[in-house]
C-alpha cells in the first residue's frame, strides 16, 4: 500500500487508558478533489487501520493486533471504533506508524481489490489511503491525511 508522510497532531485532549496503554485518537482529513462522492466524511464512512513498528506494512511488523481494524466517522473528522469493534491502543514503549485506507473492506496480503466496472456508486470506488509515521502514546492524537 502506498503512503504519504504526515505528522501526529498535538491537541490537548485527555486520552483514554487501559492497563497503562493509551488509546489512539484518530482524525482524518481529505485532500482537495480526492473524493468522487462528496468533499467531506459522511456519517458511517469506514476506514481500515494497520499499526506497524516503523516498518513497511506486512504481517511480520503488525503491532498489538491492529491489522485492518475498522473505525468509522460520525460525519466529522473524528473516527472511532465501529460498534463492538476493537479500540486501538499504543504499545507501552516505542514509536509506530499507521497505515489506513478508505473504504474499509477485506484485504488479501495487504492489498485491496477494487472493481471499477460499475461506476454508478462512486463511494464504493472512492479509494484513498494515508500513512502517518512516528507516533507514540505521548501524543495520542493521530491525524490521517487521505490521498487518492
Amino acid at each position: 500500500m502506498a503512503g504519504a508522510m504526515v505528522s501526529c497532531s498535538t491537541e490537548d485532549i485527555a486520552p483514554s487508558t487501559q492497563n497503562d496503554k493509551v488509546a489512539v485518537q484518530f482524525t482524518g482529513g481529505i485532500s482537495v478533489n480526492t473524493r468522487a462522492a462528496g468533499l467531506a466524511w459522511a456519517d458511517g464512512d469506514m476506514i481500515g487501520i494497520f499499526m506497524t513498528g516503523r516498518q513497511t506494512l506486512s504481517a511480520d511488523v503488525i503491532k498489538e493486533g491492529v491489522d485492518n481494524v475498522c473505525y468509522q466517522s460520525n460525519g466529522s473528522i473524528a473516527f472511532s471504533p465501529v460498534s463492538g469493534g476493537k479500540t486501538v491502543f499504543f504499545p507501552i514503549d516505542g514509536d509506530v506508524d499507521f497505515y489506513s485506507y478508505y473504504p474499509q473492506t477485506t484485504v488479501n496480503d495487504y492489498k485491496v481489490a477494487l472493481d471499477v466496472t460499475d461506476q454508478t456508486k462512486q463511494e464504493a470506488i472512492d479509494f484513498m489511503y494515508a500513512k502517518t509515521e512516528g507516533c507514540n502514546k505521548a501524543t495520542p492524537q493521530v491525524f490521517l491525511k487521505f490521498l487518492p
